[in-house]
């Protein structure tokens, strides 16, 4: 095992898990809401189970790490990842089943849950490696507990706005970018912080949605 992935902090350690499941989440809530308004009421209870499996996921990550001081114990961690393994595979086989129940002319539909299968292939992945946490500095950063699709929700029945969003992952902005105009909203991509404040310079917005940990300038930072 590699230096830096012995001393890889907590915050990055949930960044990286938390990642794939905000995306499970995200697009299983899209595929919902799409399923719905095309009237394909068939797929929806198959959606919500892969929701219902994004949220088992997010649950054992929570459980795992100390929501107050965000450190998990060793042990706890090989719990963890054990449990994760079985859920992603359980959620997966779900998600490749439903794939062949889309019919062709559903595009769009067989991207989402391709993005689902391949955020939940990248959760085995990384949960199949193994690593030595660490003591939590007091001041170390610890993640929200709440899911990314959990930060648009409130924003119902608000008027509409330019919102900036900033995350160089690619999946996490195409899922916020599709939920933002969804609700009339105009969202503008940015994928670390230098990018945010070249646009702020000339693009007057209502809101800036920061990702923490971003390359060149992270949300911190850029605040």
């Amino acid at each position: 095992m590699t230096e830096s992935t012995e001393n890889e902090s907590i915050a990055h350690l949930q960044h990286q898990l938390r990642t794939p499941v905000n995306h499970v989440l995200g697009y299983s809530e899209i595929l919902i809401d799409e399923a719905t308004r095309r009237n394909l009421l068939g797929l929806v209870p198959a959606f919500e189970q892969i929701r219902a499996g994004g949220h088992q996921l997010l649950g054992s990550i929570q459980k795992a790490f100390n929501d107050e001081g965000g450190t998990a114990s060793a042990p706890a961690l090989d719990a963890l990842m054990s449990d994760l393994r079985n859920k992603a595979s359980e959620v997966l086989h779900h998600s490749e089943v439903l794939r062949e129940e889309i019919v062709e002319s559903h595009q769009q539909m067989l991207d989402d849950v391709d993005t689902i299968s391949g955020a939940l292939r990248n959760l085995l992945k990384y949960s199949k490696q193994h690593y030595f946490l660490p003591t939590a500095p007091s001041d170390a950063i610890v993640l929200s507990t709440e899911p990314a699709s959990r930060q648009i929700q409130d924003s119902h029945n608000r008027a509409a706005g330019t919102i900036v969003m900033a995350d160089d992952d690619d999946a996490n902005r195409n899922v916020l970018r599709r939920h933002l105009e969804a609700e009339g909203h105009q969202p503008i991509d940015a994928r670390n912080g230098k990018e945010v404040l070249s646009i702020l310079e000339t693009h007057p917005c209502d809101l800036v949605l920061l990702d923490i940990m971003m390359p060149e300038l992270d949300g911190f930072e850029t605040l």
